[in-house]
């Protein structure tokens, strides 16, 4: 299993739960 799909569905849970995905709320507060 590959770090990039774990990650990738890590991502996908969290969009679902929190309604935006880690990756733009990190960009945001970056």
């Amino acid at each position: 299993m590959q770090i990039g799909q774990v990650i990738k569905k890590v991502n996908v849970a969290a969009e679902k739960a929190c309604g935006i995905s880690p990756y733009l709320l990190l960009q945001k507060t970056a």
